[in-house]
């Protein structure tokens, strides 16, 4: 990812590209990256937020490559509402706010959590309450986003999603660990999230590029 961005960037005239068409520029890198390679429309945002291209982005070398990856290039037609559809399929509300990433694991769901929906886009869906010392017990839908793999059950009761550990100690944690590296292998490159569901009966898994949660967003209020 790392050397296409600075290629494309170099082509475009960035970083530090004078004129009051910079924004333009930056836009068209992100187009051309979304448009020739296998990522989310959200890991295409992403990259404007990279320091690189001359700005005050938030993303460092290392946060671009853990965000975005290893860049695949597309073998077919785009398809911009892949995910939105699958949200649409299963009644999932269509306004969101994001909550949390995988930056702010370990989540805890600690009531009753439902597989509500996996689609196509290979997006895969959790939902369940919030947990917190303020117990508003909010809706949640906890999203996997480009699922590599998994093993996850249809009920979860007291849920808790955490990175897998590097050198998990023997039980339950060890087991989980040693049925994703069977199912995918070992990812030295780093460009996945290996996760641990944790639940009252054992370990699940899943193993995908982004982790995001989401709570549906107030309705506007109405005079």
């Amino acid at each position: 990812m790392l050397a296409t961005a600075r290629w494309l960037g170099r082509e475009l005239g960035l970083p530090g590209a004078p004129g009051e068409d910079v924004a333009d520029r930056l836009g068209t890198l992100r187009s051309i990256v979304w448009q020739a390679f296998r990522i989310t429309g959200g890991q295409a945002i992403l990259i404007m937020a990279w320091s690189g291209l001359g700005r005050d982005g938030r993303l460092d070398e290392d946060g671009l490559e853990r965000e975005v990856g290893r860049l695949l290039p597309r073998t077919g037609d785009l398809d911009h509402g892949a995910v939105d559809r699958d949200r649409f399929a299963h009644r999932m509300p269509r306004r969101m706010l994001l909550t949390a990433t995988q930056d702010d694991l370990p989540v805890h769901l600690p009531g009753e959590s439902r597989l509500v929906s996996y689609g196509h886009s290979r997006l895969l869906v959790l939902r369940g309450r919030a947990a917190g010392p303020d117990g508003d017990g909010a809706l949640l839908d906890v999203e996997f986003q480009a699922v590599r793999g998994m093993r996850v059950r249809p009920v979860y009761r007291d849920l808790v999603i955490d990175h897998a550990p590097g050198s998990p100690a023997p039980g339950t944690d060890a087991e989980a660990v040693a049925a994703m590296d069977a199912l995918l292998g070992p990812d030295p490159a780093g460009n996945d999230h290996r996760l641990l569901l944790a639940h009252r009966d054992g370990r699940d898994f899943v193993v995908c590029h982004r982790f995001r949660v989401h709570r549906p967003a107030p309705a506007k209020a109405t005079a």
